[in-house]
Order: C-alpha cells, then sequence, then structure tokens
C-alpha cells in the first residue's frame, strides 16, 4: 500500500514523464471532456495508472490538487499544485495573467500594422515619423 507522501511523489513523477506539457496532463486526465475532474473520475484514473492505493490517501491527493476547494479540479487547480512542482519555473518565463487582446491596427489611412504595444500613439512607428516630418516641413516653411 502506497502512503500519502509517496502518492503525491509518484503522481507528480508520472505527470512530469508521460506527458509533454501539464495542459496534455490535463486534457488526457479529463476522460468526461468537462473542462472539470471529479473525485469518481480521478479515483478511477489513479487505479488505472496502477497506483496501490486506498481510497483515502487518493482523497486527500484529490482535495491537494483542489486548489480552490469545489470538490472537482480544473486545469487552474492542476497549474496551482502540481504544475508548481513540475514546472516551478514557468512563472518567470509566461505572463499568464495577460488575456489576449484584440489586435489594434494603426489609424493611417490603409495601414495594417499592429499597434498592439504602442500605448503613447494611434500610429504606428513608421506613420509617426512620417507625420512628424511633415509637420516639421510645414513649420520649416512658415519661418
Amino acid at each position: 500500500m502506497i502512503s500519502n507522501k509517496d502518492l503525491k511523489a509518484k503522481f507528480i513523477n508520472k505527470l512530469h514523464v508521460q506527458y509533454k506539457s501539464l495542459h496534455k496532463a490535463f486534457t488526457e486526465m479529463n476522460k468526461l471532456k468537462t473542462g472539470l475532474i471529479k473525485f469518481e473520475e480521478f479515483y478511477q484514473l489513479v487505479k488505472s495508472w496502477g497506483f496501490d492505493a486506498n481510497e483515502v490517501n487518493i482523497k486527500d491527493l484529490f482535495e491537494w490538487l483542489d486548489f480552490d476547494n469545489d470538490n472537482q479540479i480544473s486545469y487552474e487547480d492542476l497549474r496551482s499544485t502540481a504544475g508548481k512542482e513540475i514546472s516551478p519555473m514557468e512563472q518567470l518565463f509566461f505572463r499568464q495573467d495577460l488575456k489576449p487582446r484584440k489586435t489594434i491596427n494603426c489609424k493611417y489611412f490603409r495601414c495594417w500594422e499592429n499597434n498592439n504595444f504602442n500605448t503613447k500613439s494611434l500610429y504606428c512607428n513608421l506613420h509617426q515619423k512620417i507625420i512628424r516630418n511633415l509637420c516639421l516641413d510645414m513649420f520649416s516653411q512658415i519661418v
């Protein structure tokens, strides 16, 4: 019979060795494709992996993985628990809190340049220079 600590270590090792990413692991674990893993589904999964653990130990592992305590494991729960064990440095390389934004194009006539990261102007860098040069040319003719 596997202890709680050993079951957790074996579970994390299985995720780390068998799956390329945490998202792939969650997709494979979620056999019902609901986006959430209930205890019954998790219990069958652990048993199918061949872990010799009793129901109490599997329940403890399930409760550890259920980060928000809603009696089901979501991808965010898995990422907040086992994800920190498998790839703790992930937070340093990827901005997990930013949602993809709708693209914002340059406002210049017929320009489709992406302007998402330019917060100071409605125009792309090229058209900012063109407009600036036009203004300088106009003012230099006045003097």
